[in-house]
């Protein structure tokens, strides 16, 4: 299986912390943030990983290099202009065969239980099923119908994207190689002729994409740790 990491992103919403390092290299857990995708993935006998890269792009690629365990790393760079998670996408859809591939957002942390995702995305082949959970107030919502069918993505859905897709080679002809959300210029277009599913997560998750995230992480620090048995896992694995 392959897989594409975003991780080129300007990293605004960290504030002083990003000005002059990607946000996919900030610490946590004095782990950089990126290596929980990366594990994530290896966990899951991913093969190959692209990783698009602009902000500081060249510290990350010489922090990862091109391997990570059984992993492959590839890269793609985005410049002058950066392009969103809708074109930076495109920008690589010759990298993916015809089997389903994941898109994973390098700012989150989680156990996504991917496997059982994948078997049921296998079943019915939608264009899309992303990783969902029970909508904080602060985040944009999405609604499941009974059968766990996406219908809209609305900003008082009962559900909110948890930064991980697994994906249909089928969402390409829907994006363009130009700065894009995939949600709103891929998604929102597909709904009406394709389906996209949500599988919800009830594990552990947590949001690194934001200063105050990052901040609450640290200040939480102890509990967070003791009550997340993944984030106990990468940071043994790291250590070794």
């Amino acid at each position: 299986m392959k897989a594409m990491i975003l991780a080129a992103g300007l990293g605004t919403r960290m504030k002083h912390l990003t000005h002059n390092k990607s946000k996919a290299l900030l610490p946590v857990f004095d782990v950089p943030l990126i290596y929980y995708g990366l594990y994530l993935l290896h966990k899951n006998k991913v093969s190959h990983v692209m990783i698009n890269l602009h902000h500081y792009g060249e510290a990350l690629k010489k922090e990862l290099g091109h391997k990570f365990e059984n992993i492959t790393i590839h890269y793609s760079e985005e410049e002058p202009h950066i392009l969103g998670t809708g074109g930076g996408l495109k920008k690589v859809e010759s990298f993916f065969k015809d089997e389903p591939f994941l898109l994973l957002n390098c700012d989150i942390i989680a156990e996504f239980d991917i496997q059982k995702a994948l078997q049921a995305h296998l079943k019915t082949s939608p264009l899309a099923t992303l990783f969902v959970q029970k909508r904080e107030k602060k985040y944009t919502g999405l609604t499941l119908d009974k059968k766990n069918h996406i219908t809209s993505f609305n900003k008082e859905g009962d559900y909110m994207f948890c930064g991980l897709h697994i994906l249909s080679k089928k969402i390409f002809p829907f994006l363009e190689e130009k700065f894009s959300c995939i949600i709103e210029t891929g998604y929102k277009k597909a709904l009406p002729q394709e389906k996209i599913k949500g599988f919800v997560h009830e594990k552990p998750w947590l949001d690194v994409g934001a200063l105050e995230d990052y901040e609450n992480i640290h200040k939480n620090k102890d509990r967070i740790f003791k009550q997340n048995p993944f984030i106990q896992e990468v940071v043994q694995f790291m250590s070794l």
